[in-house]
């Protein structure tokens, strides 16, 4: 199966195979964060650059990086993304998303703007920044996913697990 939760949620034990050959069993949880860990290495840097999209898009990225939050005592990251509006568009949106390990999806935060009346997004390039809260996961592996759509929710760019992050310490308890 490519539904890494229902796995994790209905098997108790899991094994992988590679070329055919057992390379891999034991407790479920386990067994998939490995399988995925190896699918989707975390970035020795935290940056990614995008190649020029091959169609037409009003939309692209251009680079996605994740960089440490202000102050010493910050769990928090800083995700910043450049994407270039290529020809005039009403509105956009810039979605980032944050999956556990086994693929389910934890957060989701937009940059938008949705007045179509009062908003033209003009040809250029455009930086967005957001502060993911990691400091509110669990410890484990997370996967960042990004999309961009115009203001008719069509979607122009999209990159899927594009970078990977770890959370090492659990959530500080908030009296």
């Amino acid at each position: 199966s490519h539904n890494m939760d229902a796995i994790v949620r209905l098997c108790e034990k899991s094994a992988i195979l590679n070329a055919g050959r057992l390379a891999a069993y034991g407790e479920t949880r386990s067994i998939v964060e490995n399988y995925l860990s190896n699918l989707f290495p975390t970035a020795e840097k935290n940056t990614v650059c995008f190649d020029p999209p091959i169609a037409d898009m009003k939309l692209v990225f251009h680079r996605v990086a994740l960089l440490s939050g202000e102050g010493s005592a910050s769990r928090k990251l800083r995700c910043e993304i450049d994407y270039e509006v290529c020809a005039p568009t009403l509105g956009g949106l810039i979605a980032i998303r944050i999956d556990s390990a086994v693929g389910t999806p934890v957060a989701t935060f937009t940059d938008n703007d949705l007045d179509e009346g009062r908003f033209l997004k003009h040809a250029g390039r455009y930086r967005v920044n957001c502060l993911l809260p990691t400091d509110l996961l669990k410890p484990g592996l997370y996967r960042l996913t990004i999309s961009a759509a115009d203001m008719k929710a069509i979607r122009c760019d999209y990159h899927e697990s594009v970078l990977t992050f770890y959370v090492s310490q659990p959530p500080a308890i908030r009296a």
